[in-house]
């Protein structure tokens, strides 16, 4: 499974972001600028043998952004939960007109 990690650097004054996937046997497969890379596993997320993309720090957010929009995520959070609660009102009121149209017995 891929997997990513992200460095807050200052040397950069941005976001370092290492892209790769463990594999069998002691190997890692990283990700660069120019394609993936095969290599032994290191331990430490500092010493990745390949060259992490670098963004500045101010298009992180934007970048979360559009990664949202891509991948069906929300920009608005509360926008979200208030749309949730206003469905979860409808469905109960659908439920309560359901239950009186049912006769009941004695």
């Amino acid at each position: 499974m891929i997997q990513v990690h992200i460095d807050d650097r200052f040397e950069i004054d941005g976001l370092a972001i290492h892209i790769y996937e463990p594999q069998g046997g002691g190997f890692t497969k990283f990700y660069s600028p120019d394609g993936w890379h095969r290599t032994e596993r290191t331990e430490n997320m500092s010493t990745m043998p390949t060259t992490p993309f670098k963004i500045p720090r101010d298009a992180a957010g934007p970048l979360f952004a559009a990664l949202g929009k891509l991948l069906g995520s929300v920009e608005n959070p509360e926008s979200l939960r208030r749309d949730y609660e206003a469905e979860r009102k409808r469905v109960d009121r659908l439920i309560e007109a359901a239950i009186a149209l049912i006769p009941v017995r004695r």
